[in-house]
Parts: structure tokens; sequence; C-alpha cells
């Protein structure tokens, strides 16, 4: 079963750069919220029970289990089978293998609808569902709510008071002698954005200071320790056509999509004969390999890659 503090932990907000915006929604990738579940209980389960298509849509039923405790729900994904001319406001049907590549790519989108919407009824990512959609105005709204929960974490995590039995007083353990009497927060520099505590304070409810642009997982950092950031985990990669007839590959994982213009960051992790199959156009399972990202302007850009041992 799964204690307050596991649950602390799975719906503690999640660092700012997990975050991304699609449309007027606020995503969390698949591969934060897998890794955020690990640290909770390293041999939890998500299945797939059904999987159906219905018209031009599919949709997968799931289930996942945390702690033995297990949450179902649906996920789905239309099929995209035309694509507008506008030239002439018409519909053309795609080609048959593009098509079929799509089908194969909505029944994965699906799936990871699903693995979301499970993730969601264990409460992660659920703050989200009141946030601001983009924006400093989001910033500012995730910093108050990583304080917040951050407090209760903190409280989950404090020493056990003695409670008396018989008349319900609490008392707080005594501090060992090399203990801190108190701890003094930093000072927020001059002109900081951070949601300040003092409003909350005045309530008897003081929270812990949390600036904009700080790493605010610091609190789920220490339990949990920190991640690898700007990476993802892959087995598969789609090659296609850039403008100018080139190559371009591309890897997608929890709604993160990088791209690369040449084979050469996987030269050293793929063999010779799976790297002369990455210049057709198509789409390959290859070994898992991790790879580390950056932005370049508006698209990530494959950096490097390694073998997942």
């Amino acid at each position: 079963m799964l204690t307050e503090l596991e649950i602390a932990k799975l719906t503690y907000p999640f660092p700012r750069d997990d975050h991304s915006f699609l449309q007027g929604y606020v995503y969390i990738s698949e591969e934060a919220i897998g890794e955020r579940i690990e640290k909770v209980d390293p041999e939890w389960r998500f299945s797939i029970d059904e999987m159906t298509a219905l018209s031009d849509s599919i949709v997968v039923r799931a289930t996942m289990t945390i702690r033995g405790v297990s949450r179902s729900n649906i996920g789905g994904n239309p099929v995209q089978r035309d694509k507008l001319d506008k030239a002439t406001n018409v519909y053309n049907p795609l080609p048959l293998y593009t098509q079929a590549d799509n089908g194969v790519n909505a029944y994965k989108a699906a799936a990871t609808d699903a693995f979301k919407r499970c993730a969601r009824l264990f409460g992660i990512g659920r703050y989200l569902l009141g946030a601001p959609k983009e924006g400093r105005s989001f910033d500012e709204w995730l910093v108050t709510q990583t304080a917040a929960a951050k407090a209760a974490l903190q409280a989950l995590t404090a020493p056990p008071k003695q409670v008396d039995t018989i008349t319900g007083e609490i008392t707080p353990p005594a501090p060992s002698a090399d203990a801190p009497l108190a701890v003094v927060p930093k000072a927020e520099p001059s002109g900081s954005s951070a949601t300040s505590p003092a409003s909350h304070a005045a309530s008897g409810n003081p929270l812990p200071t949390v600036t904009v642009g700080a790493d605010v997982s610091d609190a789920i950092d220490e339990a949990f320790g920190k991640r690898e950031a700007n990476t993802i985990t892959v087995s598969q990669v789609r090659v296609g056509k850039t403008d100018k007839g080139g190559r371009v590959l591309t890897f997608e994982q929890g709604g993160v999509k990088v791209l690369s213009f040449t084979r050469e960051p996987l030269r050293d992790v793929l063999a010779g004969d799976v790297l002369e199959q990455l210049a057709v156009v198509g789409v390959y399972e290859i070994p898992s390999v991790r790879l580390t990202y950056s932005l370049d302007g508006k698209f990530l850009k494959l950096d490097k890659a390694e073998l997942v041992a």
C-alpha cells in the first residue's frame, strides 16, 4: 500500500524544465513521470489491457500499479489518413505507407495518453489542472505550488512528535545538542519575482521561499536524487526527407522530439549495417540509446548518444 509520504512524493510538482506547452495545455514528459514513479516503487508496473480501433481513432485501456495499488484508465489518439490542401481547401488521402505509419504512431500516442491518465489517478501532475497555460504567470504559480508541496513534504519527513494518549497533548521532540535552533532562509536578491511566503506566515502557515528560475525541485531531489536533464531514452528512429533532399533522423519519447541531420552522433553506438539502413526513409528499431539534446533555434538537436546497458 502507498504511504502518505509516498503519495506526497508522487504528487510533488515537477521542475519547471519538465513542463511543456502545446495548444493551450501544459504537459509533463512520459520519461519524467516514469522516473518519479521509479523513485517510489522500482517494481511498479504498467500494462496495456486492451487496444481498440474505432473508425479513425485508437483507444487503449491500461492499468498502472504502484506499491500494490492499481489504477486503470483509457487513452486515445486519432489516425491521420488525409491532409488539407490549403490551395483547394480539399482533404486529399495520404499515401498508404504514410497512413500505416500514422496508424502505428496513433497506437503509441494512445498508450502514452493512457499512461499519463493512469498516473494522474495517483495524483501525479494533477496540480496542473488549475495551472495558467503559459508564460511568466505559470512560473510564478509553479513557485507557489512547489512551496506548499515542499512544506507538506518536510512536515511528513520531520521527526515524530510525542503524543499523550490520554490528553492528546503533542510535545515536539527535544533538539539534539548539536542541532541548529533555527534555519534562516537566504535573502532574496533585489528585484526577484519570487512568491513571498509573508502572507502565509501571517495566517500561521509559513511556506519555504522558492525563487523563480531556481531549481524548484530541491526538496524532492533530496529524497530521490537528481535525474539527468535534457535526455531521452529511445529504441526507435524515424528517417525522413528534408526539403533539400537530405535526411533527417527523428527520435521521440514522452512528447519530446529530437532531430539530427547527420548520423555521426550514432556512429560509435550502432553497428555499421544498422547505421547504413538509416540512410533510407522509414521507421527502424534500434538498440536502446540515451540521447542528450539541446535547443537549436526552434528544434531540439541531438548532441550525443550512448548505449543503455
